[in-house]
């Protein structure tokens, strides 16, 4: 492009800036330009660290475009400049990107390894938004091989880490695979009430594929629980979106739903046309999985309408692309042989080791909940007078995603606890309060804590107000309460 053939080396920082949000927005325009500017780097012959730069961002495009073989090649050659360069700092998001690659060229063993080792090196360079995604894509392994409780486990950690972050871009990604997740095991409701809260965080974000995804999952969610015309409403808006943008990934997935939808609604004709329109995106990305799904609704269909000839022709489809993918990699990795498996189990346990620095980290920054203030309750309860109330409070009737509502019983305790009084976090929406140098007697602090609770906006943040129970135990009931943390912190929720 001309306005990029006159660049000088001093511009191109603020150029790969403009690529990265444009990449967000448009990507055969975003392409287009960084194909000029990886020529002009070339003709200026750029420092080997401008070069990794600018290798890395083409490497996006080149995904973004699905050209996944370029782009894999193309984060090799990013990872011999940062090499060459000792840009280092660098190498997080160039393996985070190669295991994109991997995952998307169906590699499953050696995509779960990039985003191990990505996981491993930004949490070294302090990366945490590079961390936080990489954490979140081993989930969409597990969840391909069937370990729907693990994918499920992984993302609600990744989505509260970004949560407590305000990282915009994580609490999109996360918060959609969740809900996927979510719609898939028929927990609609909690789907929904997630994707309200991220669509804020998608917006601000600005990538447009993403915010297509929230509203198609919004409208599956809808579907499901028989709201049929909000559900159209979302589909055709979602649709009109991703046409703007040009947004072909966005777009297919969208008319893959939409088609079902309306297969269901015995609307056939209209959803056989969705789901055509939708063959040339998913195609062109090589998704079998998406493939299989749209040759089997196309049999519904036509065998629906008694078009017995089309509905034969796409079963044979749907055989075709059933076979691939049981001769796949996934399943021949993570289900046939011992070796990959042995691979598969030893990144298992450094996702474990990395599990407990993320629960680290979402101690350090939750206030209030950290490993040290635990222990000193625990220290503070085995030394207490008996004259000292100890309280346990419980809640109920919370959304499966608390991180919002954790946030504000934080802050909620902070403000409750003051002089020498503390209090700690244990499992399922469970707090112990100690609560000293007050001159009220135990029913009046219980009372004033519920008060407190119960008259707190709740519905101004977007969430419904708790149940809540309050009671005085003893401390060496406390003590027993306390007891898991002892066996290594697994069973402890130290989250947030």
């Amino acid at each position: 492009m001309q306005e990029f053939s006159s660049l000088s080396i001093e511009q191109l920082p603020a150029v790969f800036a403009r690529l990265e949000a444009l990449f967000l927005l448009d990507i055969e325009q975003a392409y287009i330009a960084s194909s000029a500017v990886l020529a002009r780097c070339k003709q200026l012959k750029v420092p080997d660290a401008t070069m990794a730069k600018m290798l890395l961002i083409h490497s996006k495009m080149l995904w973004g475009k699905g050209q996944y073989h370029a782009a894999f090649y193309s984060v090799v050659l990013t990872l011999k400049k940062i090499r060459e360069s000792s840009t280092f700092e660098l190498k997080s998001e160039a393996f985070l990107w190669r295991g994109l690659c991997n995952l998307s060229l169906k590699r499953h063993v050696v995509a779960v390894e990039d985003f191990t080792y990505a996981v491993e090196l930004a949490l070294e360079y302090s990366q945490i938004s590079i961390a936080i995604e990489a954490y979140v894509n081993i989930s969409q392994i597990y969840f391909f091989a069937g370990q729907l409780d693990t994918a499920k486990e992984i993302l609600i950690i990744g989505y509260r880490l970004a949560v407590l972050l305000n990282d915009h871009k994580q609490i999109t990604k996360s918060g959609i695979f969740l809900a996927n997740t979510l719609n898939d095991i028929g927990d609609y409701e909690n789907a929904l009430y997630l994707l309200r809260q991220i669509e804020a965080s998608a917006l601000q974000h600005g990538d447009m594929t993403w915010v297509v995804e929230v509203g198609k999952t919004i409208a599956i969610s809808y579907v499901a629980l028989g709201r049929f015309e909000l559900a159209e409403l979302y589909f055709e808006s979602m649709l009109a979106i991703a046409d703007f943008n040009n947004a072909l990934w966005a777009k297919a997935i969208t008319l893959l739903s939409y088609g079902d939808f309306l297969i269901q609604q015995s609307r056939y004709a209209e959803g056989v046309d969705c789901l055509l329109k939708a063959d040339e995106g998913v195609n062109h990305f090589d998704n079998g999985y998406l493939q299989q799904k749209i040759a089997y609704l196309k049999v519904l269909a036509y065998k629906a309408d008694k078009d017995f000839k089309s509905a034969l022709l796409e079963m044979k489809k749907y055989k075709r692309f059933s076979d691939a993918i049981f001769s796949s990699d996934l399943l021949s990795d993570l289900k046939g042989k011992g070796l990959n498996l042995s691979r598969l189990d030893r990144s298992r346990k450094k996702i474990s080791k990395t599990r407990q620095d993320f629960e680290q980290m979402l101690d350090l920054i939750s206030p209030g909940e950290s490993r040290s203030r635990y222990q000193q309750f625990q220290y503070r309860c085995a030394n207490a007078s008996i004259d000292i109330p100890i309280l346990h409070l419980q809640f109920s009737g919370v959304s499966v995603v608390q991180g919002q509502f954790l946030q504000k019983i934080s802050a909620l305790l902070r403000e409750f606890c003051l002089g020498d009084s503390t209090w700690t976090k244990l499992p399922n929406l469970a707090y112990l309060l100690i609560l000293e140098d007050s001159n009220d007697s135990t029913d009046e602090l219980i009372s004033k804590l519920k008060e407190m609770i119960i008259d707190f906006p709740w519905a101004w943040h977007g969430l419904s107000a708790p149940q809540i129970e309050v009671t005085e135990i003893t401390s060496q009931q406390a003590s027993e309460l306390l007891q898991p943390i002892k066996k290594g912190g697994i069973e402890i929720e130290l989250l947030i």
